[in-house]
């Protein structure tokens, strides 16, 4: 057994018969026996004098995440690019009314695939399950379904899609839904993308492009976020642009809308999709 997965069980075992983690440190070839009293020699006026050395936590990365062209090994934190647009629109200034959407829309976002999700009781109003990639504690908001479907204990295989946000609870690294599955296969999976934006009344222009799938289940946040980030760099939403739409049309008839004037609702943060099963998405943008 790999030590990276003695670690993760050993965490998961921590949190759930405690709901804490704690780390202890030992030398590997000196030991204390219990209940021994230990003298400290008296330091020399020279080694008073020294200052302290004090180390320091090492920062994650942090890494914009979206789609892998191929499934990942555990624990990977995955970062590449939606194919660019041959012309993407110029900068202007930040439409006032929209700051906080481009605010929250243009936060770098992170991707863990294949991790170990821990949920303890309930200590406040909400449920949280708990990432543990890279020794760092992620908590995530069980919301709408998620509430239901993920009980207590250790869920394995779980792909999470993270967008940190301030909270009420007290907790550093927070996020929302974004919950789904790890692939059991590969998924290289494009759907077409077009994009109408009325530029000036009575002055419409089309884009037309695909938009690249590499899950078999994929969130609604993961998909709203991703798509208006995408939306902001190349076609100044939340600039000269403040409304429209985007509609994920499914294979089967059915289709998912995100309204472009207000933040996605938490409770569809947790609503999960067949990737594969998506046919096209429509975005439909109108001038501030």
């Amino acid at each position: 057994m790999k030590m990276r997965t003695i670690t993760k069980a050993s965490l998961a075992l921590g949190f759930l018969t405690t709901g804490i983690i704690t780390t202890t440190t030992q030398t590997a070839n000196a030991s204390t026996p219990p209940s021994v009293k230990t003298e400290q020699v008296p330091k020399t006026n020279a080694e008073k004098a020294l200052p302290a050395k004090i180390e320091q936590v090492p920062k994650p990365n942090v890494e914009k995440a979206s789609p892998l062209n191929e499934s990942t090994t555990p624990s990977t934190k995955v970062g590449t690019s939606q194919p660019q647009s041959t012309n993407p629109t110029p900068p202007s200034e930040i439409n006032p009314k929209y700051k906080g959407l481009r605010s929250y829309y243009t936060k770098p976002s992170l991707e863990f695939k294949n991790e170990l999700g821990i949920i303890i009781k309930k200590w406040t109003t909400i449920r949280f399950m708990n990432i543990v990639p890279d020794y760092f504690i992620y908590k995530i908001a069980l919301v709408g379904k998620d509430d239901k479907k993920y009980g207590e204990g250790v869920h394995r295989h779980v792909d999470v899609f993270i967008v940190l946000e301030q909270n009420k609870y007290g907790v550093d690294k927070y996020s929302v839904g974004g919950i789904t599955k790890a692939n059991r296969k590969k998924v290289d999976h494009k759907a077409g993308i077009s994009i109408t934006k009325e530029v000036k009344k009575g002055t419409i222009s089309h884009d037309v492009s695909e938009y690249k799938i590499t899950k078999e289940e994929i969130s609604l946040k993961e998909l709203d976020f991703k798509l208006r980030k995408q939306l902001i760099e190349q076609h100044n939403l939340y600039g000269n642009i403040g409304s429209g739409t985007i509609v994920i049309k499914m294979k089967n008839g059915g289709k998912y809308t995100f309204e472009l004037h207000k933040k996605l609702q938490q409770h569809r943060m947790a609503e999960v999709i067949d990737g594969t099963n998506i046919d096209r998405i429509e975005v439909n943008l109108k001038s501030s």
